[in-house]
């Protein structure tokens, strides 16, 4: 064989090598593309789901703390219902662990029964007087 037939056989034997290795390499580079956008979807359904857990957990837990604090609230006027005088004493202590209980609820303060023009009076009275 001469110079030129081998050049020929080499570059012949060159492309013959090269053709399997590029489309082992195309093939590889798409399976980690693929292989990346299918783990990018499956994390951010993965963080969805979790949002959506902690969303609906603080949901529920916020939608108890308000239903207690209207029961409570509902009991406090249950007290006035049931009586036709409620005193200071007996609202603080018919209210004295509401605060505590119920973090919610800022602040309870007695005041007492008056009806119409004497309403505003009455107030005024009470606030004067603390």
């Amino acid at each position: 064989m001469t110079k030129s037939n081998n050049k020929i056989n080499v570059s012949s034997l060159n492309s013959r090598l090269m053709v399997p290795i590029l489309f082992t390499l195309i093939i590889g580079i798409a399976l980690s593309i693929g292989v990346f956008f299918f783990g990018r979807i499956m994390e951010k359904e993965n963080i969805k789901d979790s949002f959506l857990e902690d969303a609906k957990e603080r949901v529920s837990y916020l939608a108890n703390d308000i239903e207690s604090t209207l029961h409570t609230l509902l009991s406090i006027r249950a007290l006035y219902t049931a009586s036709n005088k409620v005193t200071r004493s007996e609202f603080r202590v018919f209210t004295e662990s509401i605060q505590f209980t119920h973090r919610g609820i800022q602040a309870l303060e007695w005041i007492p029964r008056a009806k119409g023009s004497s309403l505003l009076l009455t107030l005024g009275i009470h606030y004067v007087s603390h």
